[in-house]
């Protein structure tokens, strides 16, 4: 796909550049492809030629970031249009291998812009397109956006640069892999034609009660049901639909004490023996039996949950690409057959909890995607308003316990956009939210994380009190807009407060705003949590977090590795669906590079605000979806397989 951004950035993505390593070419040659889509990257960085103005120079980086050698051969085409003659490039690289590849342009003078085209090969098999977009200097009077402590994409000095370089798989290379990932040999059916020996059995906990057989319907009708026990139904009822549609067979639903087989058994083990192999709450074990069995086992409902999805996604062909009927695509086998190979799998999520994918708006969306993990209970954001406010503590009569400027005048900010912020350094004040965090958690032993984050960019105090604890941890702005030291005291000092039998909590507090710079000397405390916000106004969602061609992701970047040997939970905040861009947003170039990236950087978690608008942005909810279960996802395959199953003959 290709997607549009800003005038800066070009309709391209540019892929990335990580570690260095010290041997540049392969002992022996390569003939094989990358394991993976993102081994492979290039960046390539233009100027204007001291000697010849009218000469662009381009210097493209080639990097493996692989495990074994490559055999990298890449063309680029010529282009009149944009004054370049074509080049080429070839080099053995070894793993961690990085070489530079230098070409040049003349740019004629009406040149506005143009994209480059090339190939990419490995071994002698093509592989890949190349793509290279090229923009003319900024326009006399162009007014780039900018705002208060929010910085503008660069603008363009020379005649011309170099603005992306992108190279995507091709078509035939994708479908290799979709082949190739198909090649088992069933073992097993499990349905035909109305026909099937199988049931379903539910565990011990939550079976029929006092009715094998009865309908899955009633169950989910049942009064008093948790979240849990629903979700975890409403998969039982989709295997079952799945199974149906595919065969023509409604296999029953029994009760755990029905021992017949064969079976698809769902149990629930959390017994002391197995829990250290759990690891994650919702890990499952998916694996079949010599007598038949198909045996889906987990330690909590939420596991055996993604374990049922996992077994009609990965294995049955089964697919939610958007919310809604109009989004299923449950493909039905020739013969109405229903088979299985022979399974043994343990599977776990890429990370410790996940929420946002569809922003609240398609629970069973998210459940079928895999995408709500450990129910996406690491979720924080602003909170002060709810500890303090105007209404229990007038302002007039409490004016120290609030955001003061140095005239002593409170900083009100009472809108749709936020509130007044409190003073966290009033001892009364910390007493107080204490108190209240305690009664929150109350021995909950469900709570993982509380908040503590401050109101939404609103004024932070510049008491006398407040500005000598910056100082204290060599903090010298005076204006309030650097203070993660502050806060990671605060949040010490309401840890230090917390009753025993609550302190197995997270105390959460964003990586946003006035705190998103790194702490001068302040230690967060093991139980802090940060969530770092890729907020779209300050940061380029053009290119991912990596990506060395952009100077804002730079600096992104650095917070994200020193954040990450920070604190033991740190989450990511993102935006894949959003009300800045109502139109289509293409992000998938992004998310796939900037999730591994960070989850290598000392990553937990993912809080995303994946606003609904799957109309136009639904491939970025539905890729986002598949990462945030599996980082090992091959999103090319996705994609591939998203366009044919979703848009059938309309997908070219």
């Amino acid at each position: 796909m290709i997607h549009s951004a800003s005038f800066r950035s070009s309709i391209f993505s540019s892929l990335l550049l990580v570690s260095l390593g010290t041997s540049l070419f392969a002992a022996e040659p390569a003939t094989t492809l990358p394991e993976r889509f993102r081994d492979v990257k290039m960046y390539s960085f233009s100027k204007t030629d001291l000697k010849d103005s009218s000469l662009i120079l381009v210097r493209t980086k080639v990097r493996n970031e692989g495990k074994k050698p490559l055999d990298v051969h890449v063309t680029l085409d010529a282009n009149d249009n944009a004054g370049f003659s074509g080049s080429e490039f070839k080099q053995q690289l070894a793993a961690g291998a990085e070489v530079e590849w230098s070409w040049r342009f003349r740019p004629p003078t009406a040149f506005r812009r143009e994209v480059l085209r090339g190939t990419v090969s490995f071994g002698g098999k093509l592989d890949r397109d190349l793509f290279v977009a090229l923009q003319a200097e900024n326009p006399a009077g162009l007014e780039l956006y900018s705002g208060t402590k929010i910085r503008h994409l660069d603008s363009i000095k020379d005649k011309a640069a170099v603005v992306a370089t992108y190279l995507p798989r091709r078509p035939e290379s994708v479908r290799a892999s979709r082949r190739a990932r198909k090649q088992t040999v069933p073992v097993m059916t499990l349905a035909t034609k109305g026909v099937s020996k199988y049931r379903i059995v539910l565990p011990e906990k939550i079976g029929p009660s006092g009715k094998s057989g009865q309908p899955i319907a009633e169950m989910l009708a049942a009064q008093n049901l948790g979240d849990s026990e629903r979700q975890f139904l409403q998969a039982v009822a989709d295997l079952q639909n799945c199974l149906k549609v595919q065969s023509s067979t409604e296999l029953p639903v029994v009760a755990a004490a029905d021992s017949a087989a064969p079976a698809i058994r769902l149990r629930e083990d959390s017994s002391h023996s197995l829990r250290t192999k759990w690891g994650h709450p919702d890990a499952y074990s998916l694996s079949t039996e010599r007598n038949g069995n198909v045996l889906i086992a987990a330690e909590t409902l939420d596991g055996l949950r993604h374990g049922i999805y996992g077994l009609l996604t990965d294995h049955l062909d089964c697919h939610w690409f958007q919310p809604g009927k109009i989004g299923e695509e449950i493909v039905v086998p020739a013969d109405r057959t229903v088979r299985l190979p022979e399974l043994q799998e343990f599977v776990q999520p890429s990370f410790f909890s996940v929420g946002g994918v569809s922003w609240g708006s398609s629970r069973d969306w998210d459940c079928r995607n895999r995408s709500l993990i450990n129910r996406g209970r690491m979720a924080f954001g602003h909170s002060w308003f709810g500890y303090l406010n105007n209404g229990d503590h007038p302002y007039d009569k409490f004016p120290d316990m609030y955001a003061r400027d140095r005239q002593g005048k409170v900083l009100k900010k009472d809108t749709a956009a936020g509130h007044t912020n409190f003073c966290s350094t009033n001892p009364e004040v910390i007493d107080i939210v204490a108190r209240k965090v305690n009664a929150a958690i109350n021995g909950n032993k469900e709570t993982l994380v509380v908040s503590l984050d401050p109101e939404d960019y609103s004024p932070m105090c510049l008491c006398d009190r407040c500005l000598a604890l910056d100082a204290k941890y060599g903090q010298t702005r005076q204006d309030g807009t650097e203070v993660a030291d502050r806060l990671l005291h605060f949040s010490n000092e309401v840890y230090q407060r917390l009753n025993p039998e609550n302190k197995h909590v997270y105390l959460g507090i964003l990586i946003y705003g006035y705190q998103m710079e790194l702490p001068i000397s302040a230690k967060a405390h093991p139980h802090h949590a940060g969530m770092i916000c890729n907020f779209p106004p300050r940061y380029d969602h053009t290119r991912p977090i990596n990506d060395p061609t952009s100077e804002m992701n730079r600096d992104f970047l650095k917070l994200v590795k020193g954040w990450g040997s920070l604190l033991k939970q740190l989450g990511y905040y993102d935006y894949y669906g959003h009300w800045y861009y109502f139109g289509p947003w293409g992000m998938v170039h992004k998310m796939r590079e900037d999730l591994p990236v960070f989850r290598e950087l000392g990553g937990t978690f993912l809080m995303l605000e994946a606003q609904p608008n799957f109309a136009s942005q639904g491939i970025n909810h539905y890729i986002a979806s598949r990462l945030a279960w599996n980082l090992d996802e091959d999103v090319d395959v996705l994609l591939d397989e998203f366009f044919e199953k979703y848009y059938g003959p309309a997908e070219t």
